[in-house]
C-alpha cells in the first residue's frame, strides 16, 4: 500500500514539474484565467480509451485538447502487453515516459536502456524511438507529449472508446 501511495506522489510530482518547466506561459493570474483560456475540464477521468484488437497495448488518453482547452500538452496511460515489440517511430513532440510498473526497454536513436518503475525515458522531437516489453507481464507507463499533437499522429486512425465526462457540482457562492 505504501509503495502505491509513494508512486502516486512521484507521478504527481513528475507531472507538475514537467508542466512547470515546459509550459510556463500557461500559468496566469486568476483575473486573467477566464480571458486567456478556452473552456476546459477542471476534473477528468480522461477522454478516450483504446484496446488494440491484437491485445498489443491499452491506451487511456488522460489529457488532450478536448479537456485541456488547448494543445500545450497531452498525457496518456499506456500499458504494453507481455512480449510487445513496437516498431521504431519518430516523434514531432517531446515524449516523456514514466514507468509505473514492469520493465520497458526504451531505444532512442539506436541506444537502449531498461526503464524500471520510477524511471523516466525522454525522446526529443525528431528522435526515433522503439518500445519493447521482453517480460511475460504488462508494462504500465505514464506518457507526456509536449506540445500536444502526438496522440492524433500516433493513434488517429484507431477506433477509440470515449470516456464519459465527469459532472462536477457548481459550488459557486
Amino acid at each position: 500500500m505504501w509503495d502505491n501511495h509513494f508512486m502516486k506522489i512521484q507521478t504527481a510530482s513528475l507531472l507538475l514539474t514537467t508542466f512547470l518547466i515546459c509550459c510556463p506561459d500557461t500559468l496566469v493570474m486568476a483575473d486573467d484565467a477566464e480571458a486567456s483560456h478556452p473552456e476546459y475540464s477542471v476534473v477528468t477521468q480522461g477522454t478516450r480509451e483504446l484496446l488494440r484488437a491484437d491485445g498489443s497495448d491499452f491506451v487511456k488518453i488522460l489529457v488532450d485538447a478536448s479537456n485541456l482547452g488547448g494543445n500545450e500538452v497531452e498525457i496518456a496511460e499506456i500499458t504494453f502487453a507481455p512480449n510487445y515489440v513496437g516498431g521504431g517511430h519518430p516523434h514531432g513532440s517531446m515524449e516523456i515516459f514514466y514507468v509505473l510498473s514492469g520493465e520497458l526497454t526504451h531505444v532512442v536513436n539506436g541506444k537502449g536502456a531498461t526503464l524500471e518503475p520510477g524511471m523516466v525515458g525522454i525522446v526529443r522531437a525528431g528522435d526515433t524511438v522503439e518500445h519493447i516489453n521482453n517480460a511475460d507481464v504488462p508494462v504500465k507507463t505514464l506518457v507526456i507529449w509536449i506540445p500536444g499533437g502526438e496522440i492524433e499522429r500516433s493513434f488517429g486512425g484507431a477506433q477509440m472508446q470515449p470516456i464519459e465526462p465527469l459532472v462536477i457540482e457548481d459550488m459557486a457562492r
